[in-house]
């Protein structure tokens, strides 16, 4: 608009004062005061969280003003702070960026799978000059993936795994990839591996993950485990111990589980667990049966089998993917399912009464699904008819006996031993089946959703539970089912087979002697340590993991919690397991009834504020030796000892709304107890949220 203060002087044009944006000062021509202007460098930024002061370059102009110009930011992400950055009123400087362990976490939802690793959020870069302001737009992603990320060669202790298919990605989980793979040692000097070898994509809703899992198929069949240094408990005539030669192997990512050891640690108590000398015996295969028990050891000694691994760090075409577990597949093969093995030609009614691998399992993937009585749906594992016809004849037989089998535990007389269950399931299977399961808390595997594998051999009556297998949403890794609070009944009564075994009295009390005889012998208590040894020694490993996958302080589906360091995540998993195993305990073994009282601090709380919580346990026999754990919603925040019969725990509540309870322990005398719920409301605090330590 026109400045009435400015004249026309003789053929001089009139001159025009933009006001919009400028602060004129009176007068015309070298009166003018020029534009302000506020330059920001790059023009839009990544943050990945727990990142620090990460730099944006400010320079800033206002011509003839004296005072100071404030730079600031607004629309930032939860978790990220800039801080106020003053400059003069020609100058130029830097704000730096600096992201909580848990930034950003309302862009990454909790209730589904994602493929996300980053969002973008619309952040303003401002800067105030009197009351002159000027505003620039600086678009801030958080991202929760670190592709530029590689680890220094002294930062590798573990194997390293190589894959190259010059370029080609793996995306798909039906469409091979051909490449070629090497394995060596941390420091390169060994050669493990050194093969051509095909690649897809690996599992359901891990495949839907940022952080792929794969299933690679080598050329040539190698007991790969076993040459990378694992001992496996089987030996060859000659007595060298051996693990299994396979070209199947997986590398599974463990995103979802941030211990990266929840699969490791279920396949370590299932093979812990014996048979015979103390232990559950199988079932020996009655007379006028030609069959033998099936053992994965290859030859008459009876040994469990889970699936073996080892961990590596993973390239994929040159780039570092993190930290993998290389693991055993579950199959048919004399040193892991250790069943006959069907071709098509074996139709007669002697061959097709074994050997069948099959997996209860909702998605159905495999070629040929069946249904039970019950509505379980059932796939066919091995005989695979993909892309190869089916047989009939077999999946007649196998249907049928699998039909019968579950219409038996659900008869009358299921009781039986003639008419009943015990007549086509063998005992010691399904109870060491349950006990990892329940144990473990599997949320699939404890409802009979998926991943419940059975199997049975040729000219054997007996249909055998397992192996076990996929364990990464288990153990309090999971926040959409009540199993993410270890005090609570799940396999027994989730699973219509375990529900029905369990009011077998007889059923139960083998399965309350098989539980006493793992506890009297210590495999528990040893079990907890081996997890507590492996996730030391992956402790490098485990950084240079979350390097490139930044997300310890964030919660990605399905987890409950995100304590924001990894021993703190392992300590979460052990204490979840030890409840566990104390609930387990109690409704196993009649022990003196206890009970257990929470006391809070009275007057509001604040989340960034320390909380004092005290419980007192009561009844029993009075003597009480053990830990008090306090849960939030379900989760463990902590464990304390009992001092006398009293415990307490300092930590801090993270904001909103939470229902408080604490749980004593039990011990050899005395029963495990919960206290009454106690609702509360944690005022969210002005500074960054602060997360108990477990």
């Amino acid at each position: 608009m026109k400045d009435p203060h400015c004249t026309k002087h003789g053929a001089r044009p009139l001159l025009i004062c933009i006001a919009a944006t400028l602060t004129l000062a009176s007068g015309c021509g070298s009166d003018i005061i020029l534009a302000p202007t506020l330059t920001v460098t790059p023009s839009q930024v990544t943050i990945f969280p727990g990142q620090q002061n990460l730099a944006v370059s400010v320079a800033a102009k206002f011509d003839k003003h004296s005072g100071p110009v404030v730079v600031t930011m607004t629309g930032l992400p939860s978790g990220i702070t800039a801080a106020p950055l003053t400059l003069a009123s020609e100058g130029s400087g830097t704000l730096h960026l600096s992201a909580s362990l848990s930034a950003g976490q309302e862009g990454f939802p909790t209730t589904g799978v994602s493929s996300n690793t980053s969002w973008t959020a619309d952040a303003t870069v401002v800067a105030k000059a009197g009351s002159t302001k000027l505003t620039v737009p600086l678009p801030l992603t958080v991202s929760i993936s670190n592709p530029s990320f590689a680890p220094a060669v002294a930062a590798i202790n573990l194997p390293i795994l190589s894959i190259n298919t010059n370029g080609t990605p793996i995306v798909s989980k039906t469409t091979d990839v051909s490449g070629t793979v090497e394995i060596t040692s941390a420091d390169g000097q060994t050669t493990y591996l050194s093969d051509s070898a095909s690649f897809h994509v690996h599992g359901t809703s891990t495949a839907g993950m940022p952080k792929l899992p794969y299933e690679m198929k080598l050329a040539d069949s190698i007991d790969l485990l076993g040459t990378m240094g694992l001992q496996c408990p089987y030996v060859t005539s000659s007595g060298k111990a051996i693990c299994d030669k396979s070209k199947k192997y997986v590398l599974l990512a463990n995103y979802d589980d941030k211990t990266l050891l929840r699969d490791w640690s279920a396949s370590a108590l299932a093979n812990a667990i014996s048979y015979g000398g103390g232990y559950l015996d199988e079932t020996p295969v009655p007379s006028g049966n030609s069959g033998s028990i099936p053992t994965p050891s290859g030859t008459s000694a009876h040994m469990p089998w889970a699936p073996h691994s080892l961990f590596v760090e993973l390239y994929l075409n040159g780039a570092y993917e993190g930290n993998y577990q290389l693991i055993e597949h579950v199959t048919v093969d004399s040193h892991r399912v250790n069943i006959n093995e069907l071709s098509e030609s074996d139709t007669s009614s002697s061959k097709v009464t074994g050997g069948y691998l099959m997996e209860i399992d909702s998605h159905q993937d495999e070629a040929y699904v069946f249904h039970t009585p019950g509505g379980l749906p059932i796939g066919l594992i091995d005989p695979d008819f993909s892309p190869d016809p089916e047989v009939p004849e077999q999946t007649s037989y196998i249907t049928s006996y699998v039909d019968s089998a579950e219409n038996a535990l659900f008869s009358g007389s299921y009781t039986d031993p003639q008419l009943g269950w015990r007549a086509y399931f063998d005992e010691a299977s399904a109870i060491n089946f349950y006990i990892v399961n329940d144990v473990m808390g599997n949320v699939d595997g404890g409802i009979f959703y998926s991943s419940d594998y059975l199997y049975k051999d040729q000219k054997n009556p007996y249909l055998y539970m397992g192996p076990i297998w996929d364990f990464d949403i288990s153990s309090g890794n999971v926040n959409y089912k009540p199993i993410v609070n270890p005090t609570v009944p799940w396999m027994q009564t989730q699973s219509p087979w375990y529900a029905r075994w369990f009011s077998d009295p007889g059923f139960r009390a083998d399965a309350v002697q098989q539980w006493n005889a793992l506890q009297k012998k210590g495999i528990f208590t040893n079990w907890l340590a081996s997890i507590r040894a492996q996730a030391a020694s992956l402790e490098q490993s485990q950084a240079n993991n979350f390097a490139r996958w930044p997300m310890l302080g964030l919660e990605v589906w399905p987890n409950p919690e995100a304590v924001g360091t990894y021993d703190g995540e392992v300590n979460y998993l052990v204490n979840w397991l030890n409840l566990r195993i104390a609930y387990l305990d109690s409704i196993f073994n009649n022990k003196a009834q206890t009970s257990i009282t929470l006391t809070l601090p009275s007057g509001a709380l604040t989340a960034a504020a320390p909380v004092t919580l005290t419980a007192d346990v009561t009844g029993g026999n009075g003597s009480f030796t053990g830990t008090v754990s306090f849960l939030s919603n379900g989760v463990p925040l902590g464990t304390a000892n009992l001092a006398g019969s009293s415990s307490t725990l300092e930590l801090v509540l993270p904001a909103g709304s939470d229902n408080l309870q604490a749980v004593y322990s039990g011990d050899a005398n005395n029963a495990m107890s919960l206290s009454t719920s106690v609702s509360l409301t944690v005022a969210a605090s002005s500074s960054v949220r602060s997360k108990a330590s477990f």
